[in-house]
């Protein structure tokens, strides 16, 4: 009989493609992953795996049949969750995909605000790209991620709840030629030095949009995956740079020599939390959500059954 165990090892070959990596990260030896491997494949008379000298590859057998052992194990994973919370068992841990340029924002309100009076509550966080944190959410590394929402953004696989909105600045060291303008044509930025975050982010695929549709060829100088870095080159005087804050927001206390300025059009979007259908949320991370919402967005998701996450 193959035991929930094998699947795990299998699981982790599967999303490492590779047997070390799997053994590394579930802290156990190649053998026995291996081992365990050959058991289920002998289980199921199925070869799943092939060695091949650029690494391991599944099979078309093993490709069909993981798909329905991934599901397995997410059922798995969240009836054990969900049988601690029913018996008040065990702590929940968290992994949160948060964008970094919304963690002045969010920070305070978990860790100063919400953690203090839930002790029960680990955060284990990701500051990647929303992009980047939609993958890890369909693989399952992430449970929730408060990041920008993409208008593609696949309503068969992903669950959202919008908390607020958004406006992308440009910011700029108050002695740019710029600052002096109120408000910034989108059409100024024309061969324009400017820094720019990770172009998977939402504002990144906004801007692009913004200036594909106007004939608009910034010269980008410097990309960064983290917000402090391009603020860094902006402090300079050598770029502009550009964050997206709340739309009323015109400073940043935190760096006095630098200045904000709204597009002449304003470019916007909503950013909210995210996560995987199906995906089982205890009820103090449905806390975390709602006391988030009604923070940034002074409102709250709409309530659904037990575990759901819904699109207001």
């Amino acid at each position: 009989m193959i035991e929930m165990r094998q699947l795990i090892y299998l699981d982790a070959v599967y999303r490492y493609k590779s047997f070390t990596k799997a053994s590394k990260a579930l802290y156990v030896s190649q053998p026995t992953i291996s081992a365990a491997v050959r058991s289920v494949e002998q289980e199921l008379e199925l070869t799943l795996i092939e060695r091949t000298p650029k690494g391991v590859v599944f099979t078309v057998e093993g490709e069909t049949l993981m798909h329905r052992i991934r599901q397995l194990l997410s059922d798995y994973s969240d009836i054990m969750a969900e049988a601690n919370e029913l018996s008040h068992k065990a702590n929940y841990t968290l992994r949160l995909g948060i964008a970094s340029i919304l963690s002045s924002d969010i920070f305070p309100l978990i860790y100063k605000d919400f953690l203090a009076s839930h002790k029960d509550l680990t955060i284990r966080l990701d500051e990647d790209s929303a992009h980047g944190q939609i993958k890890k959410l369909l693989n399952e590394e992430l449970d929730l991620a408060f990041n920008g929402l993409p208008d593609d953004l696949d309503s068969n696989k992903l669950r959202a709840a919008p908390v607020c909105k958004r406006e992308i600045k440009l910011i700029m060291h108050r002695d740019h030629p710029l600052a002096c303008l109120d408000r910034i044509p989108v059409e100024r930025l024309n061969g324009e030095d400017v820094s720019m975050l990770s172009s998977s982010g939402v504002m990144g695929q906004v801007l692009e949009q913004a200036f594909a549709d106007r004939g608009v060829q910034p010269n980008v100088v410097s990309e960064h995956s983290q917000i402090h870095g391009m603020l860094e080159i902006v402090l300079t005087c050598c770029s502009l740079g550009f964050v997206n804050l709340s739309p009323e927001t015109v400073s940043m206390p935190k760096y006095e020599e630098l200045e904000l300025r709204s597009f002449q059009e304003p470019l916007s979007f909503m950013v909210g939390f995210m996560m995987k259908k199906r995906k089982y949320i205890p009820p103090v991370c449905q806390e975390l959500i709602r006391f988030i919402s009604e923070r940034l967005g002074g409102g709250v998701p709409e309530r659904g059954a037990p575990g759901d996450l819904l699109i207001p």
